[in-house]
């Protein structure tokens, strides 16, 4: 039985198309690593799969997103994306670690307490149950990573999405997370997206690999490691990158060895649209691929100079993005597009067949 079913999934920002079409599906359990090029759309598919682009003006998405819940356990439909949430980095690890839960559950302070202690000698960080009163900001990074995973996996979600946690880590910290992951996945499914290979060969049932807005490959880690079934995937385990065209971009302007995209569906002609208000003529093709040429994905998102002088820069990767202002950013530069309230929201939930 699949616990998460993807199908014609897209999203844009404005006329700027990042994915197109997105098919996969995930089972109840275990790791899939999602790789691909920077730039692609990697970051912008964990986020709008937990939901959290609604909030920008500009963010349109179109296609399903289905949770297939496993028999026996009602209730496990979501899918929460691992932050490291700013407001949290100066509070109490007891009071960063239990945010989801507590708003979740009718537990006691006490029992609060003692959930965390007992999660974090579970997965094999006693020590920093030792640490429930120190401020997040004055533990170690892969500690504050530890913390934020925990946070969000304490919810019990069906799908627990992950963007780059061992960033920045190496030798045993970098296993310390790997391995959390490991014995999480044994009860939920995980989505890391990575750009370690030899992190996503350690813990990696599955494999996705992402280009040009859509799924170019899914197959069993050890087939895409040993022997990638397309021309993408051979590329990028070779170089670390592929050639794909981004969404709607026109066969004229590729190099001779580049194929050009799919068409472009149906909504995301209307989402273009939406947004041209120049009275020149354009075609979609046009306003997609000049959009996609400045989308970079917001993976190491920049801090306000405020934060940034009190976070440690280890932390980047896993930090939740300011909220950015309506208005389309100018043709070439990065698009923000991850505005989201300050408040604590419970991520949402998604349609359940």
């Amino acid at each position: 039985m699949q616990g998460l079913c993807v199908s014609s999934l897209g999203a844009s920002f404005g006329p700027r198309v990042v994915l197109s079409q997105v098919d996969f599906q995930l089972a109840p359990t275990g790791i899939t690593a999602m790789l691909g090029p920077a730039g692609t759309g990697k970051s912008t598919l964990l986020r709008t799969l937990a939901g959290l682009n609604q909030s920008n003006p500009r963010f349109r998405t179109w296609g399903q997103i289905q949770v297939v819940p496993v028999a026996g356990e009602k209730g496990r439909t979501e899918i929460r994306l691992v932050q490291q949430h700013v407001k949290l980095m100066r509070a109490s690890t007891l009071d960063a670690m239990s945010d989801v839960l507590r708003r979740q559950t009718a537990f006691s302070p006490a029992a609060l307490r003692e959930h965390c202690a007992h999660q974090l000698q579970e997965h094999g960080f006693a020590d920093l149950g030792q640490c429930l009163d120190l401020p997040v900001i004055s533990l170690s990074p892969v500690q504050q990573r530890v913390v934020a995973i925990l946070r969000e996996a304490m919810a019990e979600p069906a799908v627990l999405l992950i963007d780059e946690p061992t960033a920045d880590l190496q030798g045993y910290e970098a296993y310390l997370l790997l391995d959390l992951l490991r014995q999480l996945s044994a009860r939920m499914a995980i989505v890391l997206v990575t750009h370690n290979l030899e992190h996503a060969r350690a813990v990696a049932r599955d494999v996705l690999l992402i280009a040009g807005g859509r799924i170019i490959e899914s197959t069993p880690a050890s087939e895409f490691f040993q022997d990638p079934q397309t021309t993408a995937g051979k590329q990028f385990m070779s170089s670390g990158s592929c050639f794909v065209a981004s969404p709607g971009a026109k066969a004229e302007e590729l190099a001779d060895d580049v194929e050009p995209p799919p068409p472009l569906p149906p909504e995301a002609l209307a989402a273009i649209a939406e947004f041209i208000e120049d009275s020149q003529p354009q075609t979609a093709s046009t306003v997609a691929a000049s959009g996609d040429a400045g989308m970079q994905e917001a993976a190491a998102p920049l801090l306000p100079p405020e934060t940034a002088m009190a976070l440690p820069v280890e932390l980047a990767p896993l930090v939740e993005p300011p909220a950015v202002a309506a208005s389309e950013p100018p043709a070439g530069e990065p698009v923000i597009a991850d505005a989201k309230p300050q408040e604590p929201m419970a991520q949402p939930s998604h349609k359940v067949t």
